[in-house]
């Protein structure tokens, strides 16, 4: 009798033993197609990962687990897990995108006959074309599709990648009731806050005057003292008949958008060059002319256009009254060079920023058989107003 039981109980135990193992087993069941294997080397990439975007556009890579025909893929976006099978929720705010834009096959364009659509109540997409794609284990396929709107929380969330052989199966497709797939993959993605970077750029203005031409941003600058005259140095004097001129500079640099101006204040009383109570005349004209031999006059001319050194910036052009390329040609208008804010010789034109122009601007005068003798001098400002 005791064999007998100790017989049964080996059995009972053994019976025991092998229902247990079962029921370790059964959970690790893969419960989807039997024949699908699992797509490699894939991700979804955003466009943005700020929350609530919109126009979004996502662009999904895989290598289809098995070579064959691929007739649709579908994409759902879950916020519990990538796992299939499990529970699905659209993550809230999130829109599923629809404008097909990218589709490749080893990198051949084969996005025409493709149609990119919504299903399971707009929550997956499903693209799809009866025709389908030659799938490949080593050949990438590349789809990028616009119109998403991004979650509205930061975090993770993920999307379950399904391909089928057949269109007409995914067109049925449902998170909770998946159609039978080829092959399929998990991808996590995630929403996370901007980064909010400010900087300041401030309203700038460089300008200065020079008796040689500046190296760029006012450096190297010389004073602009200038004799005229002819003779030795330090001998100079004027004559009747030739027109004595000298250069000086200034230089521009602005990120103004609108336009900027340069004026010429005189501080000669005349307008012209003074001596006391004595005078050589401005030119006063409306545009620069050349003094006939035994006139005797003062002004400048500036260029028609001088660019900055940057193939961006404006051109600073030469007011009309000013502008002349040709030796001798003068004008000094008296009245408007002796207001208190001047008489503009040269602008931006239509405006915009521009960085270090050199414009040298060409003094001048001529004495007469009337001027009488003495040291003739005046002291020239220049102001130079940006509008931002």
């Amino acid at each position: 009798m005791n064999t007998l039981m100790q017989t049964l109980k080996r059995h009972t135990y053994g019976i025991a033993a092998m229902l247990l193992l079962s029921a370790m087993v059964m959970p690790l069941v893969f419960t989807g197609s039997t024949a699908a294997a699992v797509l490699t080397s894939r991700s979804i990439e955003m466009s943005t990962s700020s929350p609530s975007a919109s126009s979004v556009s996502y662009t999904l890579r895989f290598n289809p687990g098995q070579a064959g025909t691929v007739d649709a893929i579908v994409i759902d976006f879950c916020e519990e897990s990538a796992v299939i099978g499990a529970a699905c929720t659209t993550p809230t705010g999130m829109t599923v995108g629809t404008t097909l834009s990218v589709l490749t096959n080893n990198g051949n364009d084969i996005a025409s006959g493709w149609t990119a659509e919504m299903v399971d109540s707009g929550d997956a997409l499903y693209i799809h074309n009866d025709s389908g794609l030659t799938a490949n284990t080593t050949h990438q396929v590349v789809a990028t599709v616009g119109g998403f709107t991004n979650p509205s929380a930061t975090g993770t969330f993920y999307a379950r990648v399904f391909t089928y052989a057949d269109a007409g199966d995914a067109d049925d497709y449902e998170s909770d009731d998946v159609p039978e797939y080829l092959d399929a993959g998990g991808v996590a993605l995630s929403t996370v806050d901007d980064i909010d970077v400010t900087a300041v750029v401030t309203e700038s203005l460089t300008f200065c005057v020079s008796g040689t031409a500046p190296d760029p941003g006012c450096a190297n600058t010389t004073p602009a003292a200038l004799t005229l005259g002819e003779g030795d140095p330090g001998a100079e004097a004027l004559e009747t008949d030739t027109i004595s001129e000298a250069i000086a500079y200034f230089q521009l640099s602005t990120n103004a958008a609108g336009v900027t101006s340069i004026k010429l204040r005189n501080g000669a009383a005349s307008g012209g060059l003074n001596s006391g109570s004595n005078s050589i005349p401005p030119i006063d004209d409306t545009e620069p002319i050349e003094l006939s031999s035994g006139v005797a006059g003062f002004g400048v001319r500036v260029p028609a256009i001088s660019s900055g050194d940057d193939v961006e910036s404006a051109d600073v052009v030469g007011a009309s009254a000013y502008a002349s390329g040709s030796i001798g040609y003068l004008n000094m208008r008296g009245t408007e060079v002796t207001s208190p804010y001047g008489d503009e010789i040269a602008n931006t034109d239509t405006g915009g920023p521009v960085s270090n122009a050199n414009v040298p601007l060409t003094f001048g005068a001529q004495a007469s058989n009337l001027t009488p003798p003495g040291v003739y001098t005046a002291a020239i400002v220049l102001i130079a107003t940006s509008t931002y």
